[in-house]
């Protein structure tokens, strides 16, 4: 007998996880922190900090409040419609 439990077929189907952001909340926001732009960019974290790294990018210049980093969100939906339009 094997020490492992038994698997069955629904529990190798994807977990249902709960979003960290509500796009309709965020989208009435002015300014978006890097995870928030990420989330309503459905991009990762990390590609938003190499785009803000890149200044060939062409990704909206961000704002540097104490210790945040904050995107513009109208800025950040210009550019991304701009990108899609190509």
């Amino acid at each position: 007998m094997s020490s492992l439990p038994a698997i069955n077929a629904a529990q190798l189907t994807s977990t249902h996880k709960v979003a960290l952001f509500d796009a309709d909340v965020l989208a009435g926001r002015l300014f978006w922190s890097v995870p928030e732009t990420a989330f309503m960019c459905r991009l990762g974290v990390r590609t938003v900090w190499r785009m803000l790294a890149n200044p060939r990018s062409g990704f909206p210049e961000p704002r540097k409040v104490g210790g945040r980093t904050l995107l513009a969100s109208a800025e950040v939906m210009a550019f991304m419609e701009e990108d899609l339009a190509k």
